[in-house]
């Protein structure tokens, strides 16, 4: 199954970092998935993704506004939220909390 790693998405800080190193990873038989959960309208250059049914090319700015980012392009998963808000990080807080904490209780769970 291989290890999922779970991250904001973005290409900054130790979001950044992890996207930098989990692909150096050296042991491929058990792939590490780097997940980021980004609020959509922090993410910079969104409108190319809106794409309906193909997957999409995303070309990272290298110029961005204040309160948004670039995603981090070694991320092999991503997950958006909307919240309606734009340049306001946190609006994906609640339900990356929420996911980890079943993701870890089923993890946990007793195998029947």
């Amino acid at each position: 199954m291989g290890a999922w790693i779970i991250t904001g998405g973005m290409n900054t800080g130790i979001m950044k970092l992890v996207g930098d190193i989990v692909p150096t990873n050296p042991n491929n038989s058990r792939p590490t998935h780097i997940i980021g959960i980004a609020t959509w309208g922090c993410v910079s250059n969104c409108d190319q993704l809106l794409v309906d049914g193909s997957n999409v090319g995303y070309v990272k700015s290298h110029s961005t506004e204040r309160g948004q980012a670039p995603l981090e392009p070694n991320h092999t998963e991503f997950i958006f939220i909307n919240d309606g808000t734009r340049r306001e990080y946190g609006g994906e807080i609640k339900f990356r909390a929420n996911l980890e904490r079943a993701i870890a209780e089923d993890f946990f769970a007793p195998q029947s």
